[in-house]
């Protein structure tokens, strides 16, 4: 028998006939007659015949290609090959990722473009230095002594002196011969502080610590057979299926609850890291008015003609008065200092390019 001719006839009719009702073990393959075809040509779906069934499925169409009633992920063909369905359906405004936070391994086949994220910034605390400036303090107030025309009873005539910290100022005033002199008010001197400011600087911070990982974007198709969720490919041991999202925002209340917060910018964060406010002043104490020094010229040179003091004392012989020191004890600097610490503000965190992932618990 040559295989391959066509039957004709009445015998062709009856061989037709004879396979729509069942098999014959050996007829098909010899006449080149399906098994699996009807009376009328046609192929039940499912079957090898069919030229709308597929050898394999593809897992990520949405549609049950080869046949067998199993679509996408319900096929175990798919699951076999590692696609699986997500932990839920993606949100709207989400799109589905492989995440690593971790390192940047090769994206797996199937997923989009590579993008570097960094996340888990820290800075750490930083150290904070007191900086002061201001003008010096000095001490301050008034003296004042008396001249009499006898031995210090009374009649006396007062002069004011201001407290000069020390140096020489010019007065315009006169002694007289005869006549008696000594300190009428010896006050306390004042310190008088001036300007005095302060700002914290930092002197020294850790550097940032990172985590450095990637996404890889989504494939250009998901695929269905997922009670909830898609079908979607395998990412490997290096990744996890998540969804991102622009900015800072919630997850999702069901499936993909475990947040991250990510930055894809470069170097993807920013050092606001600062010092507070520097409290400042200066320690000077100021004592009681000792003395007041008269000198003849206006340079407080050439030595005093007269010391006036709390003793009473005679002025042997006239003269003009051109500048005076007063003396006075103090205590103390007269620069402005720190008086309390500057205290760290501010931290590291990511910069404005901030992405939301959120994954499977």
């Amino acid at each position: 028998m040559t295989h391959g001719r066509r039957l004709s006839g009445a015998w062709g009719l009856m061989a037709g006939a004879a396979v729509s009702a069942c098999s014959l073990s050996g007829l098909d393959s010899e006449y080149g007659l399906d098994a699996s075809a009807d009376s009328g040509g046609t192929v039940e779906a499912g079957k090898g015949g069919d030229a709308g069934c597929k050898a394999t499925e593809d897992c990520t169409n949405g549609v049950d290609d080869n046949c067998d009633g199993l679509t996408d992920c319900a096929d175990p063909t798919c699951t076999t090959a590692g696609f699986a369905c997500s932990a839920a359906a993606i949100p709207s405004g989400w799109s589905l990722v492989a995440f690593n936070s971790m390192a940047r391994p090769v994206c797996p086949t199937s997923y989009g473009a590579e993008q570097a994220i960094i996340s888990d910034v820290d800075g750490g605390v930083d150290t904070c230095a007191c900086t002061c400036s201001g003008s010096p303090a000095v001490c301050a107030g008034t003296a004042s002594y008396n001249d009499y025309p006898n031995a210090c009873t009374d009649g006396q005539t007062g002069v004011n002196v201001a407290v000069n910290n020390g140096a020489c100022t010019p007065i315009s005033t006169a002694i007289t011969t005869g006549n008696y002199y000594q300190l009428y008010f010896a006050s306390t001197a004042q310190a008088q502080q001036g300007s005095c400011s302060g700002t914290g600087k930092v002197t020294a911070a850790p550097p940032p610590t990172l985590s450095a990982g990637a996404t890889c974007a989504a494939p250009a198709q998901l695929g269905a057979g997922c009670a909830a969720g898609v079908c979607v490919p395998p990412t490997g041991m290096g990744f996890a299926a998540c969804i991102a999202h622009p900015g800072s925002v919630a997850c999702p209340t069901f499936g993909f609850t475990r947040q991250s917060l990510v930055s894809t910018g470069t170097p993807g964060y920013v050092d606001m890291r600062a010092c507070g406010p520097c409290p400042c002043a200066t320690d000077l104490t100021c004592g009681t008015v000792s003395n007041v020094a008269l000198f003849a010229n206006g340079s407080c040179s050439g030595g005093a003609a007269y010391n006036i003091n709390t003793g009473c004392q005679l002025a042997s012989g006239g003269a003009s008065v051109g500048s005076y020191e007063v003396a006075f004890a103090s205590d103390g600097g007269t620069t402005c200092q720190p008086t309390g610490p500057s205290a760290p503000t501010g931290s590291v965190g990511l910069d404005s390019h901030v992405e939301t992932i959120c994954c499977a618990p």
